[in-house]
């Protein structure tokens, strides 16, 4: 079970990171690894950083971009080994890549670089440019495949479906749909051109539903094109009240809804089922200057809404009709002042928002935590943030001990002075006295060989359990002549025999 708390600072990365203050709304970029284990944000400097969850620099993660111009896009590839990076004005694609922690140059011959996307199904990497050419590349085994003229002007954006479809508009007001060698199968005028597309799901209203898209959206700025793929003749445009401006970003979500963020600070959710197009599920008006972003967690069914004010978080868990006052974050500055808003998105497990200011810092705010906890005689220890646990005494009459955790635990344990971190197959011994919280062994954790399923302090020993034996152990002492972890005496139950 998960329980919902309010939003709790855990990170602001500094605008020194990011080339110093008053650095661009489009100038500061970040991206979260599929997995959600990285984070990477790159400024008006050109140095693109590669971040832990926790807002800690990685060892070997700074990416030195030799080209002077902005990052125009930064994003990981569908298995979250590559991260790819392209600049203006630059025709070299750094591909950084996470196991060897360094850079390869993918030099595309191309001079006006400005769209870029990774396939969301396969290892392909589409590469377009101001005058509308187009570069497939394939990083399984690093063929290049251009294809001149795909557009005749600029290519403003573009998605990938799940069966290798990519889709692009442009300046020229038309969209190509192709396929992973770049031959057009379908090519379609529209009114306006395409400001952002994606593949979804929509909904049908039938029992039981396939994976694959069936739906193509593309923001035309004034209005919202649909494409039903099994009907692209008949695309369907759905204009909305002039009073809500110009659709800066829309987003599928949960059973086949869209949602859209306009320039005028409102948010509209709409159905895609057919006797539903048309009627405004929910409605309201967050900004009232401008609105930036808007980004979504599945996991917790929260809406972020970015824009003059900071940061709106709409709660749709219990449907549109019982929204209730959004809880607001303000971005809060080192001189005590509040920075504005210019971007805005979720880690993948939908525990972190995130969230870049024009003033060059990114913010991290832990949104959902689990509910992990273990008790000592009459004291209670609850996991308070990723990396923190904070022990209290449920008679009361002391304060609460936070212990800071090196190890981002599922589980914990505890004893009489000890607290244990426990994630996957290590664990984490921490003193836990009111002036002495320091980690105790080996900074990553003792390794017990296979996943730990229990562990058990009193005031000198624990006794772990994995892979169906029980390693029992001094938590401090180093004296032995039988090894256990890090050389502390241990002894193992039951007793193997050879």
């Amino acid at each position: 079970a998960a329980k919902r708390l309010k939003m709790k600072k855990l990170f602001r990365l500094s605008p020194e990171h990011h080339g110093g203050a008053g650095v661009g709304t489009a100038s500061l970029l970040f991206a979260w690894q599929p997995r959600g284990n990285f984070l990477a944000t790159v400024g008006k400097n050109s140095v693109v950083h590669i971040w832990d969850r926790h807002g800690e620099a990685i060892q070997d993660g700074d990416i030195m971009l030799k080209g002077q111009g902005p990052v125009l896009c930064l994003e990981w590839d569908s298995s979250g080994e590559t991260l790819a990076i392209l600049q203006e004005g630059n025709g070299v694609v750094e591909l950084w890549d996470i196991k060897s922690r360094s850079a390869t140059p993918l030099d595309t011959n191309l001079k006006d670089p400005s769209f870029l996307k990774w396939s969301t199904s396969g290892p392909e990497l589409a590469i377009g440019t101001n005058k509308g050419n187009l570069l497939l590349y394939n990083a399984d085994d690093r063929r290049k495949v251009p294809v001149l003229g795909k557009h005749p002007k600029r290519i403003t954006c573009g998605a990938w479906s799940s069966r290798g479809k990519l889709a692009m508009g442009s300046e020229d007001r038309t969209m190509t749909i192709s396929d992973r060698e770049g031959n057009t199968e379908d090519q379609r005028e529209l009114k306006h051109p395409a400001l952002e597309m994606c593949f979804a799901m929509g909904k049908t209203g039938k029992i039981g539903r396939s994976h694959a898209e069936t739906h193509l959206s593309v923001n035309m700025g004034a209005s919202l094109l649909l494409y039903d793929l099994s009907e692209p003749d008949n695309p369907l445009e759905l204009a909305f009240q002039s009073k809500y401006g110009r659709i800066v970003k829309h987003c599928w979500f949960d059973d086949g809804h869209i949602m859209l963020g306009f320039s005028e600070g409102f948010l509209v959710v709409i159905s895609t089922l057919l006797k539903e197009i048309g009627e405004e599920l929910y409605s309201a008006r967050f900004h009232h200057t401008i609105l930036k972003d808007i980004s979504y967690s599945p996991q917790l069914k929260f809406a972020a809404c970015a824009g003059d004010g900071g940061v709106k978080i709409v709660d749709f868990s219990k449907g549109f009709d019982m929204v209730k006052k959004p809880e607001e974050v303000k971005l809060t500055g080192t001189e005590g002042g509040y920075e504005r808003c210019s971007k805005t998105g979720w880690s993948p497990d939908g525990q972190i928002l995130t969230v870049a200011s024009t003033a060059g810092s990114v913010h991290g705010y832990l949104a959902k935590m689990q509910i992990v906890h273990s008790t000592y005689k009459t004291q209670v220890a609850y996991l308070s943030s990723l990396k923190e646990v904070s022990v209290v005494d449920v008679r009361g009459g002391t304060s609460t001990t936070k212990v800071p955790l090196r190890l981002e635990a599922k589980s914990i344990a505890l004893g009489e002075t000890h607290v244990a971190a426990i994630v996957n197959s290590r664990v984490g011994f921490h003193r836990c006295l009111p002036d002495d919280c320091s980690q105790v062994g080996a900074p990553d954790g003792e390794e017990y060989g296979g996943r730990v399923d229990a562990v058990a302090l009193n005031n000198r020993y624990a006794a772990v359990l994995a892979v169906g034996r029980v390693t029992l152990h001094e938590i401090e002492s180093a004296s032995s002549s039988k090894q256990g972890p890090r050389g502390l005496t241990a002894k193992v139950f039951p007793v193997l025999s050879s």
